[in-house]
Parts: structure tokens; sequence; C-alpha cells
């Protein structure tokens, strides 16, 4: 999932005093019949106020060469509108005029769902045209974004307190991976079909494992390993199925911004939320390190200064 791709869109409002917009990609297609789109922000946004009093909103569905305008809307400005060339559209919501397609909707419903709102809107007015659209697919916490997607998600777990992090983060099964046979297990949770994508941590242990487990044409992306390993490369053959590699310190400029951006944007309407799991001194670097590593360990440790 380090490389899941997901659309990105800039959703805007005007509430009669003040024009909003962010970035987001977890717009989503709720109704044909009304023609109904849902979209989720956190309630704590500085948005929040603005888009829950406006009438309305347009969801700006980028194009493959308008990453800037993804970056600007991702980050926080007292006025995101200043140098952007953009129309008021046909009801009064900022639009751009190079979208991949347009949706300018009347705010039919606002639903509480935990920490974030729903914003559903009645579609009234659609536009679109042919071009590549612009897709987000840097890392991020993979559970919390396959869940906002609709995918069904299967997360292993070597404790108690990590199996129980990855069923509250929005995985549908999970099985302890210290037991013998939870393979077996994971590919009945999915009627013996395999698995699409697997996101491997232990590579040098799992590997071998992980091509079993694939479903034909799936896709094995590596993001952790600590030693050498040796896989039946027949297994990949059968399945037709592929193995990837990522590394943080390795991404380029434009990737990096990227990241930024979709961690920005997660953040800001409620798709993405960090799990913490202890706040160290910074002059305790070394044990940080040192914790991070060792079985068992679970949620994000932050350096405090």
């Amino acid at each position: 999932m380090s490389r899941f791709a997901t659309g990105v869109a800039v959703v805007t409002t005007f509430d009669g005093e003040k024009r909003e917009g962010l970035t987001v990609n977890s717009f989503l297609s709720l109704s044909l019949d009304p023609p109904l789109v849902v979209w989720s922000l956190r309630k704590n946004s500085p948005s929040s106020a603005t888009f829950q009093r406006a009438t309305g909103f347009a969801v700006n569905i980028l194009c493959a060469d308008r990453r800037d305008l993804s970056h600007h809307f991702a980050r926080p400005h007292p006025d995101k509108f200043l140098g952007v060339e953009y129309d008021d559209g046909s009801f009064g919501f900022p639009v751009f005029s190079d979208n991949l397609a347009l949706f300018e909707c009347r705010k039919s419903q606002v639903v509480e769902g935990g920490d974030h709102l729903m914003f559903i809107g009645e579609v009234l007015r659609v536009t679109y045209r042919d071009d590549v659209p612009l897709i987000f697919s840097s890392g991020r916490a993979a559970v919390q974004i396959a869940r906002s997607m609709g995918l069904m998600i299967l997360g292993t777990a070597g404790t108690p307190t990590g199996l129980e992090i990855a069923k509250r983060e929005g995985a549908h099964q999970v099985f302890d991976h210290r037991k013998t046979g939870y393979q077996e297990e994971i590919l009945k949770a999915t009627g013996n079909r395999g698995v699409d994508i697997i996101l491997e941590m232990l590579a040098n242990v799992n590997l071998a494992y992980d091509t079993k487990l694939l479903a034909k044409d799936g896709r094995l992306i590596v993001i952790g390993n600590r030693g050498e390993v040796t896989i039946n490369a027949r297994e990949l053959m059968m399945r037709r199925a592929s193995i990837r590699a990522f590394t943080l310190w390795d991404i380029t400029p434009a990737e990096e911004a990227d990241i930024h951006a979709g961690l920005i944007a997660g953040l800001e309407n409620g798709t993405l939320r960090p799990v913490v799991g202890k706040e160290l001194p910074l002059a305790e670097v070394a044990r940080a390190h040192n914790e991070i590593l060792e079985p068992g360990a679970s949620g994000k440790i932050v350096l405090v200064c």
C-alpha cells in the first residue's frame, strides 16, 4: 500500500464571506439516483466552519499537470486563493479552468462520524474532459487509507496490543503472526483466493511465505528488511505476481512533496489518525531508535524538545 494510488481533488466553497479550499483524497460517489457524492473533514479542522456555513461546494478533480495546485491547497494559509486563478462557477463556488472533472454540488446533509464530518452533496452540474488524472501514491498509514477506499483489510501483529491497534484502525480481520499456521488462516479468510496487495515489514523472515499468499496478479511491496532471503520464483510465476520495494531515504524531491501533500490532506480530512505509542525526550533519541526496533513495538515514538 505504500504505492497504492488514489485520485486527488480540491474541494472549494464560499459561505458569503470567505472562500475556502483543501486537497482531499476521500471523495466518493454515494448515489446515482439522486446523484450524491460524499467527502469527509476533521471536525476541528480550520476549514470546518466555513464548509458547514456554506450552502454547497465544488469538487475539482485534478489533472496530472496540476500537482502544484494539489500542494498549494494541502498547506495551511490564511487566504489559499491569493495568487490562484479561479472562477466563481455556476453556483458561486471557486472552480479551476483546467480540471479533469468538476462536480458542483448543493450541500444535502452533514453527518457526524466519530471525530470527522461527512459532507454529502447533491450534484447540480458536472463537466469533464479526457486527460491524465493526478494520482497520489506515496507512503502513508496503509490501513486507514485502505479502509477509506473501501478495501477489505487483513492485518497481522505479534502482540495483543498490536492486534488491537490493527483492528481499531480498520482491519476487518487480524491474525497473530507468531501463531503457527496463521498463513493458512489468511488464505481461508480470502476463500483460498489469496490477497491482492501485501505490505511486508520484515521481508527476510516472511517473503517466502508471502509469495504463497498472493492472488493472481497480486503485488508484494517490501517496506522493511533486515537480511537475506531465499524465495521460490515459481510461486510468482504461477500467479503472474510481482515484488516491488520502497525506501524513504531515496525519494526524489517531487515524491517528497507528494508525500507531504498527502499526509497534510489526510490529517486535514480525518483519513489519517497517527497512533502515538510513547513520548521521549529528544536527549533519549538513541533509546527511541532501539525501542522502535524491538519486537512488540507499536505506535509512533515522538521525541519531545
